[in-house]
């Protein structure tokens, strides 16, 4: 079997296999203008395309010194050097790019240096114990160093493989043979000239920068927190609305509501569910998320990595008068239920449930953005095109809210159980009551995420003026104002309920008191709403970490000097 494995491996097939689901499940949307569109305006494949530009370009070149008759010693320095630098440089956003190009450059550099110098001397280059020494030696170096500096390994190891193709480029073992100043320049060049060709095509055609995306990634993060903050809240209305109705009767539950101006139906969250996923996201959402356990990496703030685990569980007991505790928004049908109306990519064999709302909106494009920090950054934290301190301030605090967020889930689908069952009175005197202003909160929350959201495309930009940052700082500011009065307001509207509520305990008859003081209602009620405060903290906490950043925005090739040098 482990033969058969090797063999397919050998010969190619996972390639093959991945080619053809590819074509298969990209193919069918090519088939209309709105595919192509959308497939021109993909970040994937205009990185694919300007790889592939890059490459022909560099052959080209090549092939085309090596052919005049006027430059052949040109192909005697082997100008394979340039395509491979240029292959293993170019990369799809312009941090890395820039990153891995310096440090094969000054690596080659280097290390071309250290293997001349070794060669100059024509009795250590004729002899070969000396110069297997020399590389034993410092292939030691650069392999306990490598460990230790893991931000300028690849510079370290590049420094290796140069020295080690002066040296054995080059070693004859007799007749007095020293280093040539013309490979070991030819072998720089090489290399420079090879790296030249992705630095200009990542920076002038179509740049994607990690930051730039990193930014607009953390706002649609916030305004999609926001939307599931209103689709948890839609769950737990909708489960006092049913215990209510099973208790005393429909009728008395639309009266009860239309006294307060509340829904008497059950409130609808398919709107956020069926939400598209953000703009780098490929895959769709699945119209029935079902409850899983998610773990996700993030909130990686300078050397700092801390992880959050999400855990939302469906409860179900039963009782005279209890309902089950609700599934998340969204999770209305069986997680193994296939359809025609389900995305092409959940008819796969997948290893578990499809993904809660949470994950696909939140958890997931945190996670992308910390994977893109590691991975697509340069390897120095000051100077050019280093990641704004923006970034990490604001993935730190957006991992906080998903922390909040997943807590706030736990509530809205794990109903507790001390007595086992609900007797309505918290949905009559609170849930409904309330209905009004917490709607008015929400709106200004969404106000809030609109705003920062909107500052931080600004600040991914890096071509707007300093007048439309201050503008756009103010407007969070303002929002921020405006959310902390309308909690203060229903602040007071839930004194002024739990004051009621004293009284009514006080002088409510002897057979009244089990309902009013049900524990059932008081956790269910009061636990949601705990949740409910402190995802507003995180999110105002949020939001004013991204209006305390102001970046300069004077414009230098449609970016601003604070993006190049900071």
């Amino acid at each position: 079997m482990k033969d058969l494995r090797m063999r397919r491996l050998c010969l190619g097939a996972p390639l093959l296999h991945n080619l053809v689901h590819t074509l298969a499940a990209e193919l069918p949307a090519l088939r209309s203008g709105a595919g192509w569109r959308a497939l021109m305006r993909s970040r994937e494949f205009q990185a694919g395309a300007k790889y592939w530009a890059c490459l022909v370009t560099v052959l080209l070149l090549i092939l085309g010194l090596s052919s005049r008759g006027d430059t052949g010693h040109v192909a005697a320095y082997r100008l394979a050097s340039a395509y491979e630098a240029a292959a293993l440089a170019m990369s799809e956003r312009v941090e890395a790019t820039i990153s891995q190009v310096a440090l094969w450059v000054v690596g080659t550099a280097v290390g071309g240096t250290l293997g001349y110098l070794a060669m100059l001397d024509p009795d250590l280059a004729t002899n070969p114990y000396g110069l297997m020494v020399v590389i034993c030696a410092y292939t030691f170096l650069v392999g306990a160093s490598s460990t230790a500096i893991r931000a300028y390994s690849l510079g370290i190891v590049f420094t290796l493989m140069a020295m080690n193709s002066i040296i054995l480029c080059q070693y004859v073992g007799c007749c007095d043979a020293s280093g040539s100043v013309q490979l070991y320049a030819a072998r720089v060049l090489m290399v420079m000239a090879g790296c030249s060709v992705p630095v200009l095509v990542s920076n002038l055609v179509l740049p994607w920068y990690t930051s730039d995306w990193a930014l607009q990634t953390l706002g649609g993060c916030f305004t999609a927190s926001c939307r599931l903050v209103r689709s948890y809240y839609a769950a737990y209305y909708n489960d006092g609305l049913r215990a209510y109705t099973a208790t005393y009767g429909k009728a008395a539950a639309a009266a009860v509501c239309a006294k307060h101006g509340a829904p008497a139906h059950p409130i609808p969250a398919s709107a956020v569910v069926g939400a598209a996923p953000h703009h780098h996201q490929q895959q769709q959402l699945p119209d029935a998320a079902a409850t899983a356990t998610a773990t996700a990496t993030a909130a990686h703030a300078r050397g700092t990595t801390t992880a959050v685990t999400i855990t939302t569980t469906n409860t179900t007991t039963s009782g005279s008068s209890r309902v089950s505790a609700p599934a998340p928004p969204g999770d209305h049908h069986a997680a193994s239920q296939e359809g025609p109306h389900q995305p092409h990519q959940l008819q796969q064999p997948q290893q578990g449930p499809p993904p809660t709302p949470l994950q696909a909106l939140v958890a997931g494009p945190l996670t992308a953005v910390q994977v893109s920090l590691e991975n697509d950054t340069t390897a120095w934290s000051r100077g050019l095109l280093s990641t704004p301190q923006v970034v990490f301030s604001v993935l730190r605090c957006s991992q906080a809210l998903l922390d909040r967020l997943a807590a706030l889930a736990l509530m809205a689908s794990a109903a507790p159980a001390v007595s086992g069952g609900f007797s309505g009175w918290a949905f009559e005197h609170i849930v409904v009551p309330l209905y009004g202003d917490t709607m008015y909160v929400f709106d200004a929350l969404d106000d809030m995420a609109a705003a920062a959201a909107a500052q931080l495309e600004l600040l991914s930009g890096g071509a707007a003026s300093q007048a439309q940052a201050d503008a756009a700082a103010e407007a969070v500011g303002a929002a921020v104002e405006e959310l902390h009065r309308r909690r203060l307001q229903i602040r007071n509207h839930v004194l002024r309920r739990r004051a009621a509520y004293h009284l009514g305990v006080m002088s409510a008859p002897e057979d009244a008191l089990p309902r009013m003081t049900n524990p059932d209602d008081a956790l269910r009620v009061f636990s949601f709403m705990f949740a409910l405060i402190q995802v507003a903290n995180k999110a105002t906490a949020l939001a004013r970490t991204i209006g305390a950043h102001r970046r300069c925005c004077v414009g230098v090739l449609g970016r601003a000097y604070s993006a190049w040098c900071k």
